[in-house]
């Protein structure tokens, strides 16, 4: 049963920014040839916003698997997640974050998770996660995680 899944995809913003890259480009080759630059800068748009999107990690919960981009973990090898917003982030990113820590995140999504690792085997110390909806993340590891154990011991 899945309990949460999120594609980090880019805000609305990015692809705003990426129309300045058909802008530069239209005006790098408009010397040369008008519409060749027009086309150039399209085409360079299209790349850019269709790479972004598409490239974007997905985060997922699901049979006792938090999945995180390209990072993989069994529930039962972590503690509780605890989600972070404003300030918290920003401290768990700067002056707090530790070289070990497993990363998957986004500028253009502000607030985390912050998954610890209680596998004695596993030299990284926790993982931090951008998500859009921090609250339920958290709750589904943690709801996930303790079913999950709750499972096991029954089996």
């Amino acid at each position: 049963m899945l309990s949460y899944r999120e594609r980090l995809s880019p805000s609305p913003w990015i692809a705003l920014h990426c129309l300045l890259l058909c802008a530069a480009c239209t005006l790098v080759f408009a010397p040369i040839n008008f519409t060749v630059g027009i086309v150039i800068g399209i085409v360079c748009v299209l790349v850019l916003v269709t790479t972004v999107w598409f490239t974007g990690p997905i985060i997922e919960v699901h049979n006792g698997v938090l999945r995180a981009g390209r990072g993989t973990i069994a529930l039962s090898e972590i503690g509780p997640a605890e989600p972070l917003t404003g300030q918290q982030a920003q401290r768990a990113l700067r002056t707090e974050l530790d070289v070990r820590a497993f990363l998957v995140i986004r500028g253009w999504v502000t607030s985390l998770v912050k998954v610890p690792i209680t596998d004695a085997r596993d030299t990284t110390p926790y993982w931090l996660v951008s998500t859009r909806h921090p609250v339920k993340l958290a709750d589904a590891i943690n709801q996930a995680a303790s079913s999950s154990a709750a499972g096991g011991t029954e089996t």
